[in-house]
């Protein structure tokens, strides 16, 4: 999947999103290879600095929202949309890293996934344990969450478990 990924991928290039470029495979891994971008990711920031204002999430939501069309311009979506995956680099670009690759390794998103509790911040109500990839719509979802997540100083729904985390992404308005 991860080849086939890079291959959709070929040639794909927007400031705003950070995609493999290449696939290798040793004996026992598999070694993507993409951009580097310099600079702290979103949440390093919020810890430092405290919620955003108003008018610096609203650009940060352009750049990514435009980098997300390029990607689904491609029927692809980045599926792993989250703080700790937007860097913001000095000129002041929000560059979303990792386009593809979470959903390529593992499309299912369940409470039995292993996963860090921050990573179920945004996760699409249709995606938890559905087996099915994510799509532009629950892009649109996790950007959303991520936006709120910069004005509020909080995830819509704290806390550090992720059972929980995945009841309310369903349940909870």
């Amino acid at each position: 999947r991860l080849t086939k990924l890079v291959a959709t991928l070929q040639g794909f290039q927007n400031p705003s999103i950070v995609a493999p470029h290449a696939c290798d495979r040793t004996a026992d891994q598999v070694v993507l290879v993409s951009r580097v971008v310099e600079g702290p990711h979103l949440g390093e920031l919020l810890v430092r600095r405290g919620r955003y204002p108003a008018e610096i999430v609203a650009e940060i939501a352009r750049q990514l929202a435009e980098g997300l069309d390029s990607l689904a311009a491609r029927n692809l979506a980045h599926g792993d949309i989250r703080l700790a995956n937007v860097r913001l680099t000095k000129p002041g670009v929000a560059v979303l890293v990792d386009a593809g690759i979470r959903s390529s390794i593992d499309s299912e998103i369940t409470v039995h996934s292993g996963l860090a509790p921050e990573r179920y911040d945004g996760t699409a109500p249709e995606l938890i344990g559905a087996n099915r990839p994510a799509d532009v719509r629950s892009d649109l979802y996790a950007l959303g969450c991520l936006l709120w997540q910069l004005l509020a100083g909080r995830p819509p729904y704290p806390g550090g478990d992720p059972l929980g985390k995945l009841a309310a992404h369903q349940t909870r308005k």
